[in-house]
């Protein structure tokens, strides 16, 4: 990490825009490295927790949020009317994608936080609720530093190379008035707020007239709330990623059969029983065709009378409060499949003083999120060094070229993301002191390896599922895998070869 052009710097005030997973981590990091002198988390909703609040959504057609269709627009701000209340004496609400029967799809053994266990009851994947809880139990020894229902408006690098940070008091923190705005310096900002606001639906040829014509139908996994609001009705979802897969698994136990999924590829979240009559597996759809309802997909087939037509396609990068660095030289978002200029995922490379949290997808985000936080107190307290500009720029060329210049540019499916937290977990621990982030070992490579299966395994026992807490219950024991591969070991290691052949 060390060259001639280094660079290392410090920051004694520090703004952390969210106090969702990332950026409760990366306050206990920068407290315990004891560097800075104000720590500052601005928080829109009146909760820790970002994501994993739940917010409630009637899902009649006529009552749905409407977004526009298609919606390829990074920039698009959800109006307050449809998708967040800001309303002066009563809590602020923003619209979350989490939906009532949400489970993770990550295992207790990879999904907490390296200093905080999970309840004893707890099921193996928990639910939405359980995980938010677990947050606010995290969350506590930090909660003092957030400034609930504070929305960051504007974000500038002054001449001076510190950070004017613009806020405004929302909903019951305003009292009766329309806006509470303050402004304030900051030596370095964390950008933590999450990639889940702003959705993306695909321009498919004739959506815009089939949704006038239809209004209410097509919808994104954004605003889905209950499988029930689906019952007896014709429905396609569209992708297969994780949403796209659970919410599919969901819908299906109410939906008329089969459930339609329109895809580009395979993917291990899939439904186990996708060859069964209770879904009907398609390609892309690349029609909307007004009359009869129906829709055209890439292998010229067509289904008619859809009455429901469900987007799981993701979301783009959106810093609304990051505009001045859209017309610098090096600005953050493109087409909003990524965020440009960083190292590291993290770094913004003209000024590393601006950091980006929670960037790569496809991770176990809270193990991610320490060692993120870890590296970032250590960089911030000057006791590791960033490499110079231009040899990071060459760092995200190299990166480019692996992985591509969108959606794949953050995605670390594995073993990459496990190599991603310990490059991070290395990096930070080359200066002493502070906090000591998480390391992956043998048992972890292990689990992150199979927990598709695990989690299928998990989904097949039903409504037992609940009662399990461990993997060693669904058939997973490391400990027992181990001990047979050092006997299978042993036992080939023991096998003559014959004389002058290599074993």
């Amino acid at each position: 990490m060390t060259s001639a052009s280094a660079r290392r710097t410090t920051a004694q005030s520090i703004c952390i825009i969210g106090a969702g997973p990332s950026g409760l981590a990366a306050a206990k990091y920068l407290i315990a490295e004891g560097n800075s002198s104000e720590i500052v988390i601005f928080e829109q909703r009146d909760n820790v927790g970002g994501l994993w609040n739940y917010t409630s959504i009637d899902e009649d057609i006529h009552a749905l949020p409407r977004i526009p269709l298609p919606q390829t627009d990074p920039y698009y701000v959800p109006h307050n009317s449809e998708q967040q209340h800001i309303i002066p004496g009563q809590k602020p609400t923003f619209t979350t994608p989490i939906y009532d029967e949400l489970e993770t799809n990550i295992p207790l053994e990879l999904l907490g936080y390296s200093d905080q266990g999970w309840a004893e009851e707890t099921p193996l994947f928990p639910d939405h609720a359980t995980v938010l809880k677990y947050l606010e139990r995290y969350g506590q020894k930090v909660r003092h530093l957030v400034r609930f229902a504070t929305q960051v408006l504007d974000v500038q690098l002054d001449a001076a190379e510190k950070w004017t940070v613009t806020t405004q008091a929302i909903g019951d923190m305003a009292g009766n008035k329309q806006t509470i705005k303050q402004s304030t310096t900051f030596d370095a900002v964390l950008v933590a707020n999450g990639h889940y606001d702003v959705p993306f639906v695909p321009n498919t040829p004739g959506i815009t007239e089939w949704n006038a014509a239809y209004p209410g139908r097509i919808s994104h996994s954004k605003y889905f709330r209950q499988s029930k609001s689906y019952s007896g009705q014709k429905v396609v979802v569209v992708g297969n990623a994780a949403s796209g897969s659970d919410i599919g698994r969901h819908i299906a136990n109410y939906c008329s059969l089969p459930l339609i999924f329109s895809t580009r590829s395979e993917n291990y979240f899939m439904p186990a029983d996708t060859v069964s009559d209770r879904y009907d597996m398609r390609p892309e759809i690349v029609a909307y065709e007004i009359a009869n309802r129906a829709v055209r997909f890439a292998d010229g087939s067509r289904v008619t009378d859809v009455d429901r037509i469900l987007y799981c396609t993701g979301y783009y990068y959106a810093y609304p409060f990051l505009k001045s660095l859209q017309k610098s030289a090096a600005p953050l978002i493109g087409d909003g499949t990524r965020v440009q200029n960083l190292y590291r995922h993290l770094f913004y490379q003209p000024a590393p003083t601006l950091i980006f949290l929670g960037l790569p997808q496809k991770v176990i985000p809270f193990t991610v999120a320490e060692v993120q936080g870890a590296v970032v107190a250590k960089v911030l307290a000057g006791k590791v060094e960033l490499p110079s500009e231009p040899e990071m720029q060459a760092w995200e060329a190299d990166e480019i070229e692996q992985r591509g210049d969108g959606r794949t540019f953050h995605t670390q499916p594995f073993p990459d993301d496990a190599n991603y937290i310990n490059t991070l977990h290395d990096w930070a621990c080359s200066s002493e002191g502070g906090k000591r982030p998480p390391r992956w070992e043998e048992k972890q490579y292990w689990v992150r390896e199979r927990f598709p299966k695990i989690r299928t395994a998990f989904i097949e026992l039903g409504k037992a599922r609940t009662d399990v807490h461990r993997m060693e219950e669904v058939g997973f024991d490391f400990l027992q895998w181990k001990l047979e591969a050092e006997q299978a070991q042993l036992l080939e290691d023991d096998v003559p070869h014959p004389e002058g052949q290599l074993a």
